[in-house]
């Protein structure tokens, strides 16, 4: 039996509607009418005898059916977007794709990229952000900026940035943060995150302040919330050094205190076999870990012994507001 195939352009219709929950912003996604987005989708439903969409209070939603049908139809214009772009890019020298950590594309690589364009400036560079670690290798990317411990299986891993972990705040904060213990007074914005670990509890620890219960606590899902957070004045945040560089010297965010713990995990170069020996990918691999070489090394001192032990920190003089 010969299955009546629908458009693809009705099925990106209502793949961005029910994204959007508006044919408005559907229309625009896909450069078309708000017109011819109703009359996709219309089609797709004579032709397929089914209600996908209703309207309500909020916008449009999926019908049940609507969504069973979206999850499938998302996966499939997934598959074929990636399989036209191998085919027509399969010859093409350069167009690097790197897949990075969303907080570090932020705030570390876009800032720095223009610095490799004009040295390669005939290697175009394509950055797609995540907050979910992705399958890298099955969407055909050159190379990945990922958080972790080094272990990534079959990828070559390279060091880009060793992290350490420390609290920081708005400026507007710094004078009642005198010494750790005036954490007391205010609120300490937590990170839940499956890839970076909220490191308040030891932090407090290597500053003997494990028994300072603040004021309130504000969590967030992700570090970039977290800081923006911090720079909006809402609390003192716990950060990774290199993510907040660029904060600390232009004076959005201030250091409260001279500790600093050193994280053992870091940002990290991944590469696969076949993919590191191309010109694109050899060229951007040594320019990144040069462009951040500097981070790979901080002095480590020693905590006097207490009775649980020497704790290593980093002390760091703050930085000027």
């Amino acid at each position: 039996m010969t299955v009546n195939l629908p458009s693809i352009m009705s099925l990106r219709a209502l793949e961005a509607a029910s994204r959007h929950g508006s044919l408005t912003k559907a229309a625009t996604e896909l450069h078309i009418t708000q017109s011819a987005v109703s009359h996709q989708i219309r089609g797709l439903e004579a032709t397929l005898g089914v209600q996908l969409l209703v309207r309500d209070r909020a916008g449009l939603v999926l019908t049940d059916i609507g969504c069973e049908y979206v999850e499938q139809i998302s996966r499939a214009l997934l598959l074929l977007t990636e399989a036209t772009e191998r085919v027509s890019c399969s010859d093409d020298t350069h167009l690097i794709k790197v897949a990075c950590f969303s907080v570090f594309a932020t705030k570390c690589l876009i800032p720095q990229l223009e610095q490799f364009r004009k040295v390669h400036s005939d290697i175009d560079v394509r950055v797609e952000s995540f907050n979910v670690y992705d399958d890298f290798a099955r969407r055909e990317y050159d190379a990945a900026i990922c958080y972790g411990n080094g272990d990534w299986g079959k990828m070559t891993a390279q060091r880009v940035t060793s992290e350490e972990a420390f609290p920081v705040c708005s400026p507007r904060l710094l004078t009642s943060l005198k010494k750790p213990r005036d954490l007391r007074n205010h609120t300490i914005i937590r990170t839940k995150s499956t890839h970076v670990a909220d490191c308040w509890p030891d932090w407090l620890t290597a500053a003997d302040a494990e028994k300072v219960v603040p004021h309130g606590e504000v969590r967030c899902d992700m570090l970039s919330t977290a800081i923006q957070a911090a720079i909006d004045g809402l609390g003192v945040a716990m950060v990774r050094r290199s993510i907040v560089q660029s904060d600390l010297r232009n004076g959005t965010l201030v250091e409260p205190f001279d500790l600093r713990i050193p994280t053992g995990e870091g940002y990290f170069l991944l590469t696969w076999p076949g993919k590191i020996e191309k010109r694109k990918a050899r060229l951007f691999s040594r320019w990144i870990l040069g462009e951040f070489r500097e981070s790979l090394e901080y002095p480590l001192i020693k905590r006097p012994a207490r009775s649980g032990g020497a704790i290593p920190f980093v002390a760091r003089a703050k930085v000027p507001a």
